[in-house]
This record gives C-alpha cells, structure tokens and sequence, in this order.
C-alpha cells in the first residue's frame, strides 16, 4: 500500500509526548528519529487498515467496525494489541454514549428554543445578581446567603434596566438601517407579510 508520506500524517507533538513518557527525561531522541518513529506508525495504521478492509469486504459490509480490526490484528500476527484495543474501544464507547445523553438533554427536554432561551436569561441575571450585590434571588433568598452582608465595604452596583426599541416576535432581528444609502432593510418578519 505505498503512498507519500505527505498524504498521511500523526501529530508530531502527540508522538514527542508518547515517546517522551517512554524513554523518560533522562534520555532525549532526535528528530530523524521521531521522525522515523512517525513514519513507523503510519505504515502500520496503513497496514491494519488494509487487513480491516479487506476482511470487511470478504463479509460484504461497507462499514470498518472494531471487530474487523481485530481480526486484522489477529491475522498479522499483533495479538497481544487485541486486549489494549479492547480496552480503548470500550472507553471509547463509554464516553461518547455519556455525550450523547447530555446533547440529547436539550432535545428532549420538552421545552421550546425560546423557553430554553427565557431560563438561559433567567440564570444568568440570578447570577449577575449574586455576583454583584443584595439583590435577593430565588436561589440566595432560600440559601439564605446574602452577598452584601458577606462583602460590607463593596459597593453595591445596580444593573439598569435595559430599553425595548423594538417590540417583535422572538428570534426575528429588527430591521437594519443602511446608513450609506439611507434606507431601511427589511428584515425577515417584514418579508413574510
């Protein structure tokens, strides 16, 4: 399977870190040999990849799984890597089926994006609140903690409300001002009347 070393390539700093975990800090290695070392790794991804590919067409699938990766591990002859690959693969699994559970929280959550939205704003003026003075929250008020009382001698800074120019339904941007030619762009709600 041979292609220019350009067309693939491990990251040298993840390779400097893995060789320098092994040899220690009392030992340095060079650059022709990390280099060596990289071209090593990439030949023998190649190679696995190739097994994998080929048993994985002999079963007819189109997709490389992890078990066709071990078979090809088997079949070169690496069989002590069967056990770390394992290991790795497992990990592997458990960490994204924990990602997915937190991406899918917001989906099943019940809630629409501008209710989502309207708690987001919620909890960060809770926080401004807390982090800035006596202003009582849900959350201080049943903690029973009062910032103010904790920092006597810090001023107390009041967030002033803001004003409402525009009134429109949520996420629709209100229309924009071209200062260069003096007109006024529509924006999308004004467009689907």
């Amino acid at each position: 399977m041979g292609s220019n070393a350009e067309d693939f390539s491990l990251p040298k700093a993840t390779i400097q870190k893995l060789i320098k975990e092994h040899l220690g800090d009392s030992i340095r290695c060079a650059t022709e040999t990390r280099d060596l070392i990289v071209e090593c790794c990439i030949e023998f991804v190649q190679m696995i990849a190739a097994e994998a590919n080929t048993i994985c067409e002999q079963q007819q699938r189109k997709t490389i799984a992890g078990e066709h990766v071990i078979e090809a591990l088997q079949k070169l002859g690496y069989g002590e890597y069967i056990q770390s690959v394992n290991e790795a693969h497992a990990q592997f699994k458990t960490e994204s089926a924990r990602h997915s559970k937190n991406s899918d929280k917001l989906k099943n959550s019940g809630k629409t994006q501008e209710e989502l939205i309207s708690e987001q704003h919620k909890l960060i003026a809770e926080s401004r609140a807390r982090q800035y003075g006596n202003i009582q929250t849900p959350t201080t008020a049943m903690s029973g903690f009062n910032p103010s009382n904790a920092f006597p001698n810090t001023p107390v800074i009041h967030q002033q409300p803001q004003q409402q120019y525009y009134q429109a339904p949520p996420m629709i941007p209100p229309p924009l001002y071209n200062a260069v030619r003096g007109e006024i762009i529509p924006s999308a709600s004004t467009l689907l009347e």
